[in-house]
């Protein structure tokens, strides 16, 4: 998830800052998250810390965005280390495609994020992805098409979003003791095919969302004919981290 390469305004600053700190409520206040102030390494940007980074596209302003062409500068961090990846690589595109904050991206990235936590089944994922969805729940300045498409997303936000985020925040804080973080690569499997199709999946749940606008159409740019092995996966995104804030670098575009 990113922030385009333009220099942000005051008010952006603090959505970014409001949503990373959802970010870190829900998923960052855990035992031996290794997700959480990560110092990353994202080719040509000098090593940054990220309040929270999964993978190759999960987490605020993460990748940052570096080129004017925001779509093609995703498309060489290809391929996503698994499906939830692929989901937040889904995301970004839909972004750079329908603009920043677009209330329909987030409402079919959000879609899939709810099905993940029984689907996606490896030790972990569970923890993570109902984290994701919490963060979600609580963001409320997206936009839409035009003004009464963006009121009524926020009214449901506040409604019903941020409630129900609260009540499982609340709901799962006796538990949080005794869960632990996936290890990277592992939430669903890896490689181009597996890709492409959970990109199609995002696609539909774009086209059939509640706030899909006056043209519901979305065709996320992916290479589905290049394979990457497991093995490929785990040396480009192995987590050198101890007790301090996770470290890795990124692939070169």
């Amino acid at each position: 998830m990113w922030a385009n390469g333009k220099p942000m305004s005051r008010m952006n600053r603090f959505r970014l800052g409001l949503l990373s700190t959802c970010v870190f409520l829900a998923a960052g206040c855990s035992h031996g998250n290794p997700y959480r102030n990560r110092m990353l390494t994202v080719p040509p940007e000098a090593e940054a810390k990220y309040p929270f980074a999964y993978g190759n596209f999960c987490g605020p302003n993460y990748p940052p965005a570096v080129a004017d062409c925001r779509s093609c500068e995703l498309l060489r961090r290809w391929p996503p280390v698994d499906e939830l990846d692929a989901m937040c690589y889904a995301h970004d595109q839909c972004y750079a495609s329908k603009g920043m904050s677009n209330v329909t991206c987030d409402d079919a990235f959000h879609s899939m994020l709810i099905k993940a936590q029984s689907e996606l089944e490896a030790p972990g994922c569970w923890h993570l992805t109902t984290d994701m969805t919490i963060a979600f729940f609580f963001k409320y300045w997206g936009r839409g098409s035009d003004s009464n498409e963006t009121w009524s997303h926020r009214l449901v936000q506040f409604s019903l979003g941020i409630p129900v985020a609260a009540f499982w925040a609340i709901l799962k804080l006796p538990i949080r003791p005794f869960l632990r973080f996936p290890e990277e690569g592992r939430c669903g499997a890896a490689g181009s095919a597996k890709a492409c199709e959970v990109i199609r999946n995002f696609e539909r749940q774009y086209e059939t969302a509640l706030f899909a606008g006056p043209s519901p159409r979305l065709e996320v740019p992916k290479r589905c004919d290049e394979p990457m092995s497991a093995s490929l996966a785990e040396a480009n995104h192995e987590v050198r981290s101890s007790q301090g804030p996770g470290t890795k670098e990124s692939p070169a575009p």
